[in-house]
């Protein structure tokens, strides 16, 4: 008689990073760093499998910091979604 164990895999799918996608014709500066309009931005989320998934906005955070130097202002723009982040400057016009 011969033994045989099957090993089931569970193939995982884990959240590895995200990334933010803009169109060609985005201005990274504002007039008004605290209103920037991010609404062409596109987010997506990429998985350990090689999955990829484009995120509506209700699915991710965006917070905003000013940054102040001593003549200029700029934005510091983090996307989050699920503990995972990516991050654009934004300058004042």
């Amino acid at each position: 008689t011969l033994e045989v164990r099957v090993i089931e895999t569970v193939e995982t799918k884990k959240l590895t990073s995200i990334y933010a996608v803009f169109p060609d014709d985005f201005d990274f500066t504002a007039d008004d760093l605290k209103n920037i309009d991010l609404s062409e931005m596109q987010v997506y989320a990429v998985y350990s499998n090689g999955d990829e998934t484009e995120l509506t906005a209700d699915e991710y955070m965006v917070e905003t910091e000013i940054e102040r130097k001593l003549f200029e202002e700029n934005a510091f723009v983090t996307v989050i979604f699920e503990g995972c982040s990516c991050s654009f400057t934004v300058f004042e016009k």
